[in-house]
């Protein structure tokens, strides 16, 4: 309304001009889009080499600072590449640097709302923000057994495949092990994480992170960040002192380079390849959405295709899950948290989903 008011009041002046500017945002209805679609299809008009251009009658200038189609579709896209982002900010490199961008996506990488923001605001991408229920608490209780990966051995027909997300300091180090039984087709899933104790202090659930490490179920990490040897370590002992059969390991490539050439030094010690057993998982809508429907079918078959172990962050990681739709237009999806607080982690649900995406890579058993 306001628009349709401001435009026919310019009609007495003698020489009107119609500003319209603005970033992208949450809101897909509205009079700019309509706009915006109009001066999308001017400025293709004019890409036209056998359209003819008459400047007298040109009465538009259009400038869109966005990145082209096929990148708005691709967020891992979005998210590193340079040349975007001097497709959309013609200010890059002198009043904002390549540092700004990096620290907000690093932020927005651990919160679903502020993705949203960061790839509207700073992208020039509209979002569509669309969250919905996913798998809650009540269905992972009773699928929990008293086992652990300890009781997950070679020669019982066991072969593993883990998740892992690493942590700056701030949030928990998860790994997650999916394990399948060859002899008894079943799935199986537990998990290890560690949280530092300058974030213990500081935590807004500091008294449910202590009784989770008083009980064994959550390892704590001396000072402010993360010691990546600890994970490894695990990974070891798993390896040396209870004959777990790891087939593939899985991370993120974000905060991975430490604990990864860590992981790395000790593949190589046994005598095998790296790069064959240790695999970038990233965690994209596209890359993660078969893995959610599958998981969630899993979850939801009658009989249950998979157990988890007794730890108690497994149903409270999935209470806090939520699914964001990509804004693709392909209807993937993926788990992210439910709210930006510092209580709200999902980052074992998340390593068992790249676990989940390195089983269904794997064609057939691998010696230990």
């Amino acid at each position: 309304k306001l628009v349709s008011v401001v435009e026919p009041s310019m009609g007495p002046r003698r020489e009107p001009m119609t500003f319209i500017s603005t970033t992208a945002g949450i809101i897909t209805q509205g009079p700019f889009i309509d706009k915006l679609a109009g001066m999308k299809q001017l400025l293709m008009k004019e890409l036209d080499p056998d359209a003819v251009h008459d400047l007298s009658t040109d009465r538009q200038a259009c400038l869109l600072l966005e990145p082209d189609e096929w990148e708005q579709t691709n967020e891992e896209v979005l998210l590193t590449s340079k040349d975007v982002r001097r497709k959309v900010n013609p200010m890059l490199g002198i009043i904002v640097q390549h540092s700004f961008y990096e620290d907000e996506i690093a932020k927005a990488r651990q919160n679903p709302e502020k993705m949203n923001e960061v790839i509207s605001k700073l992208f020039n991408v509209y979002q569509t923000g669309r969250v919905t229920h996913w798998i809650k608490s009540d269905r992972i209780r009773p699928l929990q057994v008293a086992k652990r990966i300890t009781d997950c051995q070679y020669q019982d027909g066991w072969q593993v495949f883990v998740g892992m997300d690493f942590s700056l300091g701030n949030d928990l180090h998860a790994q997650t092990y999916l394990c399948y039984n060859t002899a008894k087709d079943e799935f199986y899933a537990d998990l290890d994480a560690w949280i530092t104790e300058e974030t213990l202090q500081a935590s807004s659930i500091r008294k449910l992170y202590e009784k989770w490490t008083t009980d064994g179920w959550l390892h704590l990490s001396p000072g402010a960040t993360l010691q990546p040897e600890l994970p490894i370590a695990r990974i070891v002992q798993l390896y040396d002192e209870h004959d777990v059969n790891f087939l593939r390991f899985g991370y993120d490539p974000f905060k991975a380079k430490q604990p990864i050439n860590t992981l790395s030094a000790w593949a190589l010690s046994l005598g095998v390849e790296p790069k064959d057993y240790i695999v970038p998982v990233r965690q994209t809508f596209g890359n993660y959405n078969p893995a959610v429907v599958e998981l969630e079918y899993m979850v939801k078959n009658n009989p249950p295709l998979i157990t988890f172990s007794a730890n108690p962050m497994w149903p409270w990681q999935f209470g806090n899950c939520q699914l964001a739709e990509s804004n693709d237009g392909m209807e993937n999806h993926k788990p992210v948290k439910a709210n930006s607080g510092d209580g709200c982690k999902v980052d074992n649900v998340q390593c068992l989903c790249s676990a989940l995406i390195l089983f269904d890579q794997v064609d057939g058993a691998i010696d230990k």
